[in-house]
């Protein structure tokens, strides 16, 4: 089944000897993807659509349910250990949140930023 998603507005990734990484830029986490994550990560950044079947529907529901990928998924399955997708870091937080990422502005840097409070 073909399903529309794509990446997430908040994150950034590249892909080094297949291995991908991708940074969340508003929580400082970041992740390694499994290779099946990878292959959807690839699909969604090409064509924005993710060829899925009952081996990535979990993988696919992991990436969505940690708002790296975005779509028009129906949530058929989703994994119930993220480790099927992807492994998550936080050791960095302080240093990405001090936006290391983006261009400086008037403020200066770093400019460090609130931590994100979840409901």
């Amino acid at each position: 089944m073909r399903v529309v998603c794509a990446l997430a507005p908040a994150v950034i990734s590249d892909t080094l000897e297949g291995d991908t990484i991708v940074i969340n830029v508003q929580t400082g986490a970041y992740y390694t993807l499994t290779p099946p994550a990878s292959r959807l990560w690839a699909q969604a950044q090409a064509d924005g659509a993710c060829e899925v079947d009952d081996l990535t529907d979990p993988v696919l529901g992991a990436l969505v349910e940690e708002g790296l990928l975005v779509g028009e998924w129906d949530g058929g399955s989703t994994a119930a250990d993220s480790s099927v997708a992807f492994s998550r870091f936080t050791d960095m937080e302080e240093l990405l949140l001090a936006d290391p990422i983006h261009e400086v502005d008037a403020e200066g840097w770093p400019v460090l930023k609130p931590p994100v409070v979840e409901a």
